[in-house]
């Protein structure tokens, strides 16, 4: 019933429970944000929560993005598209989830594979693909939250870039 030496049932209980609530939240960071729940995106944040975009290039990955702060990352919601206007879902896949202490202690890492799915004129296409890194804490109220989360956009369907990536990263603090 233990993964290692000297783990009780105890211990694999609590890392089991923690893990469950670090992908309850990054499953609520993508219905929030495929449906315009702006504050419930930004309660998966600390307050001095840490968002960071790259994208790949033939040279490595350059920055697009960095939202620092609860304002910042509003900011951000708040200009996403979503739902009903336009109709997409942020997919996870094969998360590790590394909770530190068994389970028993508060900060978490988690990579995890993710795709965005988009409504399309001939039917859903993927518009992106590639990687988030996560640093999650429990906040006092007993909720894991986002720390800083890294997402490594590794392709882009023809077109799919925002204008703004021709002027350069954006950061807002």
């Amino acid at each position: 019933m233990s993964d290692s030496p000297g783990s009780s049932a105890d211990d694999l209980l609590l890392r089991l429970v923690a893990e469950r609530d670090v992908m309850a939240t990054l499953q609520r960071y993508a219905q929030c944000i495929d449906y315009g729940d702006v504050d419930g995106w930004v309660d998966c944040f600390t307050a001095d929560g840490v968002f960071e975009i790259l994208l790949r290039r033939p040279e490595g990955f350059e920055p697009w993005g960095l939202y620092e702060g609860a304002a910042a990352l509003t900011g951000f919601a708040r200009s996403h598209t979503h739902a009903p206007d336009a109709w997409h879902k942020h997919v996870l896949s094969g998360s590790i989830v590394e909770v530190s202490d068994s389970g028993t202690g508060d900060e978490a890492t988690v990579a995890s594979t993710f795709a965005r799915v988009d409504h399309g004129e001939s039917g859903p296409y993927i518009r992106a693909f590639g990687r988030y890194t996560d640093h999650l804490v429990r906040s006092d109220d007993g909720r894991w939250r986002i720390s800083r989360r890294r997402a490594e956009i590794e392709s882009m369907a023809a077109g799919a870039l925002p204008h703004r990536v021709a002027d350069g990263p954006e950061t807002t603090r």
